[in-house]
């Protein structure tokens, strides 16, 4: 997960997770061991139903690099709560770095 010669503020992203900024995530694969990828996890609360009600719309920030197949229905697991990845990943504004919309399984 080193900083690459195309991307310099790869070292950045690594330099959060040392200082312990991300959190370890893994993803699950089709036949094979989970995949490690450090993310950002921001669970803000949303209220919804005229604010009578609280609800979390989590969603992680990850490098495009340590996880191009992260897709729609993927599994993984963050802080030991499992999620699926609900919508289709977007590219954050320097194509690096992706955001995905979760939701825990319950």
């Amino acid at each position: 997960m080193g900083a690459s010669a195309d991307n310099p503020f790869d070292g950045v992203w690594d330099a959060f997770a040392d200082a312990g900024l991300l959190d370890q995530a893994w993803v699950e694969q089709a036949g094979g061991d989970p995949l490690p990828v450090m993310v950002d996890l921001r669970t803000p609360d949303e209220l919804e139903f005229d604010s009578r009600v609280t609800v979390s719309r989590p969603t992680i920030e990850y490098r495009l690099a340590d996880a191009p197949d992260l897709d729609v229905g993927t599994t993984l697991t963050v802080r030991g709560v499992r999620y699926r990845v609900r919508n289709p990943p977007r590219a954050q504004d320097d194509g690096v770095h992706m955001i995905a919309d979760l939701e825990v399984i319950r």
